[in-house]
């Protein structure tokens, strides 16, 4: 489709106008919502939802926004791609891995797949001996096998890969223990016809999830918010600061055995270098990540973090990094929430949140990029003491700034 009318000047001219209108006939016919879809004007830059008539208007009075040449919030990325895949291989086993990929990791992962395969490879992928991939590649087709294969012989409503993923869901949900859905497992296969394709075990179903990148790390932490148990303090039983043992403690035992006590307290790290790579991993987002550089309007109004004294200032303090457009420039924000609602426990848990400056104010905000690195257990505030649990993201970003010679830059927001 022409995009050529998204860079008119005149608004009101006959080109715009059509243009406009194809917009809104592509838009209508592929989104899920049922009559309203997201406003890419200047103002709304796809966050608000409104009805045909009201977008066309704000289209005309506000524009569009220019820079936003691929559709992909209106579903052109993956829509395409994944009538493209069920196509060329037979069953359209691909095209469902491509929408659970979608679901789960976003339609920018699926957007990069989709962008850097050709034909041959997609019909490679439907031979009896598919190639064999190492890392990350292997991982992906790991899951695509797994994607396809039926949950038992002539089952239509589920895969071996969503049914576990399902299933995963409802236990986070519920909270269900490792052991419940362990037995679930078994269950569910002696339930099953025969030629069911369920993992054995909890551990090998986990696995699985685990290649789709939903992990973290678990780092057990002082009950009094002194000290990390982690890197050379790992077997440490006793806090060194306060002297308050590391796990609960029964009355009537009088010596734990080592490692299998409950701890005080569980930090989660989620890994922010993998992440990171993601963001490139989309030609999309790829090319959004030099906006601050290539496309922000400079005429001094501050309308973005890029527009402000800190980053010039950053900037000319180190002219290697600031070169390079692509060096990703995040900001962390930590808040308190009580995961229990509006009730009357005043228990707070602490997530810290990393997001993208690079991105534009449409994207960088939005859910999709908004990364949770770290989990800060309750039932307190952290205060003064919350650079006790940032020492991993801490750690991972000094990493990266050495091996990478300054490839990240941090801010702090509060």
């Amino acid at each position: 489709m022409d995009r050529s009318w998204m860079q008119v000047s005149n608004r009101l001219s006959r080109e715009y106008i059509k243009g406009v209108d194809d917009f809104l006939d592509f838009a209508l016919t592929n989104d899920n919502k049922k009559g309203v879809i997201l406003c890419p004007c200047k103002k709304c830059n796809n966050v608000l939802h409104f009805n045909k008539e009201e977008v066309k208007a704000h289209l005309i009075m506000n524009g569009i926004v220019k820079s936003y040449t691929r559709w992909y919030y209106h579903r052109e990325s993956f829509v395409q791609d994944d009538h493209f895949v069920d196509e060329l291989v037979p069953g359209g086993g691909c095209g469902r891995m491509i929408d659970l990929i979608k679901d789960v990791r976003g339609p920018e992962v699926v957007d990069s797949i989709m962008h850097d395969a050709s034909e041959e490879d997609i019909v490679q992928l439907d031979l009896e001996e598919p190639p064999k991939h190492n890392g990350t590649t292997g991982k992906f087709f790991r899951l695509l096998e797994d994607a396809e294969q039926k949950l038992y012989p002539n089952c239509e409503n589920f895969t071996k890969l969503s049914f576990i993923v399902k299933l995963f869901q409802i236990k986070c949900l519920y909270g269900i223990s490792d052991t419940a859905i362990e037995d679930i497992l078994k269950l569910f296969k002696e339930a099953l016809p025969a030629g069911e394709t369920l993992p054995k075990s909890f551990y090998k179903a986990r696995r699985m999830i685990k290649d789709l990148g939903l992990d973290y790390r678990e780092i057990e932490a002082c009950r009094n918010d002194c000290m990390l148990f982690w890197k050379e303090y790992e077997d440490v039983q006793n806090c060194l600061h306060c002297g308050e043992p590391r796990y609960k403690v029964e009355e009537n035992c009088k010596k734990l055995p080592k490692g299998k006590g409950v701890p005080y307290k569980v930090l989660r790290y989620f890994p922010l270098t993998p992440r990171l790579q993601r963001l490139f991993m989309s030609s999309e987002v790829a090319s959004s990540m030099r906006w601050h550089h290539d496309q922000r309007l400079k005429d001094g109004v501050l309308r973005h973090p890029a527009d402000s004294e800190v980053w010039r200032s950053f900037d000319k303090a180190n002219p290697g990094f600031s070169r390079e457009p692509r060096n990703v420039r995040i900001g962390l924000s930590p808040d308190g929430v009580n995961p229990f609602g509006n009730m009357d426990s005043s228990h707070s848990t602490w997530p810290v949140i990393v997001t993208a400056y690079n991105l534009p104010p449409w994207m960088c905000m939005k859910q999709s990029y908004c990364m949770m690195s770290l989990l800060i257990p309750g039932p307190k505030a952290p205060g003064n003491d919350i650079d006790v649990y940032l020492q991993p993201l801490v750690e991972e970003l000094k990493e990266l700034w050495m091996e990478y010679k300054g490839s990240i830059s941090m801010s702090f927001m509060q």
